[in-house]
């Protein structure tokens, strides 16, 4: 489903527009649901698109704030253990 989106957001944009999306990251999914993204899925989500930026957030619960934080370190948040997910953003140009 999520790969229909992207190929239809990449449909409807204009050359050189601009795609911006937020989405969860870590290392497995926890839910049917709730669907968390890693670096190789992003890579088939975003085949299409010339990455801009990327910004990745990952939650700190001891003081309970969202922090900057690199790929690998978000990736690596483990929803089970962590009761948390990381955040990703990204600019995609078409």
């Amino acid at each position: 489903m999520d790969l229909k989106a992207m190929i239809e957001m990449h449909r409807i944009l204009k050359s050189g527009g601009k795609l911006y999306i937020t989405i969860p990251y870590g290392i497995r999914d926890v839910l049917p649901i709730n669907k968390l993204y890693n670096k190789n899925r992003i890579n088939v989500l975003t085949k299409d698109f010339r990455i801009i930026k990327e910004e990745y957030l990952k939650y700190n619960s001891k003081y309970s704030l969202w922090l900057n934080s690199s790929e690998q370190e978000a990736g690596m948040t483990d929803w089970l253990k962590d009761r948390w997910y990381s955040l990703a953003f990204f600019i995609l140009e078409k």
